[in-house]
């Protein structure tokens, strides 16, 4: 049953309230004052206050601010005999529902202002509860968001440890590299080591998509290339006999991830390099001070079927020369439009003597760019 409760009303529209709602939904109480109103709701929430405006307006501050202090969230419809146009916008301003005047008071109209009232109040009790929920879900994800968040970190850290030192000198020949991830975690990897005192090998490796699941591809790629160097000293030495080992760890353990790879060796004793390509783009861009060209071909990716061909190509190297290699993700911050014409861009660069590390992230303004669409790695081969 709906109790609404009379605050100051007088005598006669009491009276009259009363008969009109009696022996219906709703129950009548009576309250003269606001100190016996307050008492009574300690004892009993009322669903509507029939307020007289007078002690509304007078009093509606304080009726509302200990309303709140016990949590009642209780309707307001105000009642006047004779008002002015003043009172009504008091009454309104100090948040009542409704207004009704003697001379407007019928029994259709109380019960119509009463059942609006009630239906406001569920309303909102409704979004109240909805914004609760919304936010109880929100703490929720905002605490397995710091969960992820540190566990991102955590890995970019763990990753950051498997980068070899930049730069780095082999004898004769300058390594130096750099990787601008989309994300925290980088889908892109870039490897260098010495195989023994008269070869040493490198590599870069792109994994499809970006993010946790491309950045744990990278790592497998690396503990794979550590087992080969470790337990097959002639395998490592062989570009083609590398990938295709690799392609068959990948296709054996079914991730869903291909990955696009250059591996070479350089031979420092007669300065030749030996590599192969599987799907890396662009090509790697060789050049001997005054002329820069792309070589070696396109392949298929690692990981996508059992019967890789990868083909092997030999390049004798200049007594001056600078071997340059970007991932992919290169094409998505250089300003020409189309492919071809970024391409052509950057054999222009390199040609033109940016043929280090330092001066092609110069040229490029690789330092302004933040969180690019895709992974960013480059390697440069100095000799």
């Amino acid at each position: 049953m709906t109790a609404i409760l009379l605050l100051g009303v007088e005598e006669v529209a009491c009276v009259k309230i009363t008969q009109w709602l009696k022996g219906g939904e709703y129950q009548v109480y009576i309250a003269p004052s606001v100190d016996e109103n307050l008492a009574f709701c300690r004892r009993q929430v009322p669903d509507v206050f029939f307020v007289d405006v007078g002690l509304f307006v007078n009093n509606g501050a304080a009726l509302r601010a200990k309303l709140e202090e016990n949590n009642f969230q209780i309707p307001v419809i105000c009642y006047a005999n004779a008002p002015q146009v003043e009172d009504v916008i008091a009454a309104f301003r100090c948040g009542a529902a409704d207004f009704i005047t003697y001379s407007g008071l019928s029994r259709e109209g109380l019960l119509s202002s009463f059942s609006l009232a009630l239906e406001k109040t569920r309303t909102r009790d409704q979004h109240l509860q909805q914004l609760e929920e919304f936010e109880t879900e929100n703490r929720s994800l905002r605490s397995r968001f710091d969960v992820l968040n540190a566990d991102q970190e955590a890995g970019r850290f763990a990753q950051l440890k498997l980068f070899p030192v930049t730069p780095f000198l082999s004898h004769q020949y300058h390594f130096s590299h750099r990787i601008i991830p989309s994300l925290l975690l980088s889908g892109d990897f870039i490897d260098y080591f010495d195989i023994n005192k008269d070869e040493c090998a490198f590599y870069l490796a792109d994994v499809s998509g970006h993010g946790a699941s491309s950045a744990f591809v990278t790592v497998l790629v690396k503990c794979l290339m550590n087992d080969i160097l470790k337990s097959e000293p002639e395998r490592i030495r062989s570009p083609a006999g590398v990938l295709g080992r690799l392609n068959q760890e990948l296709i054996h353990m079914a991730l869903s991830k291909h990955v696009a790879m250059l591996y070479g060796v350089i031979n420092r004793k007669n300065s030749t390099l030996v590599y192969s390509v599987a799907a890396h783009y662009p090509l790697p861009i060789l050049s001997d001070g005054e002329n820069a060209r792309f070589i070696g071909a396109a392949a298929l990716p690692l990981g996508v079927t059992k019967k890789l061909v990868v083909q092997e190509y030999s390049e004798p190297l200049p007594k001056t020369f600078s071997l340059v290699m970007f991932t992919d993700g290169i094409m998505e911050v250089l300003p020409q439009e189309s492919l071809l014409e970024k391409e052509q861009g950057l054999l222009e660069m390199v040609g033109s003597g940016c043929m280090s590390l330092s001066a092609i992230s110069s040229k490029l303004a690789l330092d302004h760019v933040e969180n690019p669409n895709d992974d960013i790695g480059m390697l440069v081969i100095e000799g």
